[in-house]
Order: structure tokens, then sequence, then C-alpha cells
């Protein structure tokens, strides 16, 4: 089990790959095939892996932070509260900055939106309709931290072991998208059903994570390679979502023992990305936007040159960002934007605002 109150850095070297992968993956929009990229073998392999990494992540974040033996269990509420600030206080604000040069740019976006109050009600709830497209995953990570939280919850008040419920909970996640039920995509809770057993086998990771490195020697490089292989080899021989979705589970502990590597290993090239995944995730939209569909729409260039400005500026441009407000965080200014965005800056002690 991970040692409670321990810095785990191959976890934040997990948010980071994953969240390269996510702005790699956004950078594809001028490619030259009509289709923003897609046909490609490597985004359609990063397609598999990066989502359900990033869930994976937040399923061990949330067991780790909250259920390890000796953690004080916060209260349902308090946990709903720090979830609210953290997730939907930044999607709420994002989506209000946002709508109206959204809706007067939809001329050159891929899909229009109507500057009106009913379109704006759907890009709140309706993850077809949203103002910045990959927000889905925020009102998805919403519903399955406080359902999982709220089950484990329930688990311990009735004296039953964490895993027998997440062993269940995984069982049935891993089975629901096969069966013949209609899913509601309100607050994408169709991406629940799809993601959902990855956020629970990342808290089952967690809770069995000493047992499962030292059985599968997973901080190994070749069992990394190993697990790299399996998963290239399923998603080439198999079709259909099932062996997509089983092979992405050897994809992620390619990743894991990749950050597990870097850690051990002491490579610290990822370091300085520390702490910014979240504030990339937010803000890299607006520059994926801005060098791909607007400076394409007035200048013509190579479409490799779009994506190279897209991925550097996506996460570099968001990164500056969230330094400066490090920097600043003894100022109102900064703690109000902080607060705004999800970010957890505290003043410098004896600091003035």
């Amino acid at each position: 089990m991970a040692q409670q109150g321990k810095y785990l850095r191959f976890i934040s070297y997990l948010q980071i790959i994953g969240i390269i992968l996510v702005v790699f993956g956004h950078s594809f929009h001028e490619y030259p095939d009509g289709e923003q990229g897609k046909t490609l073998l490597l985004y359609r392999l990063m397609y598999n892996v990066r989502m359900p990494l990033f869930t994976f992540v937040s399923g061990f974040l949330m067991y780790y932070t909250s259920f390890l033996p000796g953690k004080t269990v916060r209260g349902f509420g308090t946990f709903a509260w720090g979830k609210v600030k953290r997730l939907l206080i930044p999607y709420v604000t994002l989506t209000i900055v946002t709508f109206v040069p959204r809706a007067e740019m939809s001329n050159i976006a891929d899909d229009a939106i109507g500057l009106d109050w009913r379109s704006f009600g759907l890009a709140l709830w309706d993850p077809n309709c949203l103002v910045i497209p990959f927000f889905w995953f925020i009102q998805m990570s919403f519903v399955l931290l406080l359902a999982t939280y709220a089950i484990i919850c329930f688990g311990r008040r009735t004296s039953i072991a964490d895993s027998v419920w997440l062993w269940g909970l995984f069982l049935l996640l891993a089975v629901l998208p096969d069966l013949p039920v209609d899913i509601p995509s309100t607050f994408s809770l169709m991406y629940v059903v799809r993601l959902g057993m990855y956020f629970v086998a990342g808290a089952l990771y967690c809770h069995y994570s000493d047992t499962v490195n030292c059985a599968i020697q997973l901080a190994s490089p070749w069992t990394g390679t190993v697990a790299g292989v399996l998963w290239v080899a399923i998603f080439l021989a198999f079709e259909g979502e099932s062996a997509a979705r089983f092979g992405s589970f050897f994809g992620i502990a390619m990743m894991v023992s990749l950050a597990l590597n870097l850690e051990n290993r002491g490579i610290t090239i990822l370091d300085h990305l520390t702490g910014a995944n979240y504030i990339i995730f937010l803000l890299s939209w607006y520059v994926n936007v801005l060098t791909q569909q607007v400076l394409a729409h007035y200048v013509n260039l190579p479409w490799w040159i779009h994506s190279a400005l897209s991925l550097f500026g996506g996460l570099y441009i968001p990164w500056l960002i969230f330094k400066c407000l490090q920097h600043n965080r003894h100022t109102r200014w900064a703690r109000v934007t902080a607060f705004l965005l999800g970010q957890n800056i505290k003043p410098r002690k004896g600091a003035g605002s």
C-alpha cells in the first residue's frame, strides 16, 4: 500500500506525461488528412491511453489522500465542497469567460455555438455543447470522485472492507459499457460508464501498490517494455471497444513503469512542470485554438508549424501563468485568480494583501 504522507513523485510524473499527451493530441488540428490527425496510428494509440491514464491517476489520488490507514476521513460535504472549488468553479468561470468569444468565432470553429441563453445553459450541462470541448473530463471526474467517495464511506460505516466495494465497483464498470443499457449523456454520465473502471483501478492500485509493484516488478524497465509491447499488440490485433479498453491497462502499466523508473533513477527532466498539469489542462485549449484555427485562418503555414506552436505554447504559456501565480501568491489578485482556476496557492507567512 502506498505510504501515507510520502510525496509520490512518480504520480506527479504520470500527471505530467498525461497532460503532455493531451496537449499533443490537441495539436493535430491542421494535419492534412481531413480528420485532424485521427487516422494516424500514433494518434490512435495515444487516444487509447491518455484519458484512461488521467482517470487512473485521479482514482489513485482520491484513495491516497482520503482512505489510507491512519487518515481521518473527511465528511462527504467537506469532500464535495473541495471538489466544487477544484473542479466546478474553474469549469463555470472559464465557460462564462469564453462563451461570448467562442460564439462570435463560430465561423472558424469546428462546431457552431449560438449566442443565446439556451446555448449557454447547454454549455454548462451537455457534454456535446461545451464551450471548451474536452471539459467533459471535469464533469466525469466530479461524478466519479463524489460517487466513489460516498460508496467507500458507506462501506466503512457498515464495516465492509474497502477492497470489497472497490472490486465490486470495478467489475460493475467493466461490464456495464457492454450491456444493452441506454446511458444518458447529461453531465458526461456516458464517460463515467466508459472510463469509470480506470478510476476504480487507480484506487485499487493505491490500495495494493506495494504488493503489485513487488509481485510483477513494475519498476523494472523490462516490465514496462513488455507491457508496452502487449498494449500495442492488442491494439493492432483486435478490433472493437472492449479489446481497446482491456488493452489500455497495459498502456497504463507501461506509463506507471516509466514514471517509477524516472523517480528511482533520479531523472528530473519533467520536474519543472510539477504542479502545473491542471492549469495546463484548463488553459491549453486557448493556445491550441489561437495557434491552429485562428492563425491558420489568416496565415498559410505548414501544418507541423501550427502543431509545434500548439504543443509548446499549450504547455508553457499556462505553465508561465502558474509560475506567475505562485510568485505573486501574497497578492489578492493572484489568490482570487488561483481560486477561480482551482489552484491551491497560499500566501507567504507575514505577507500583506
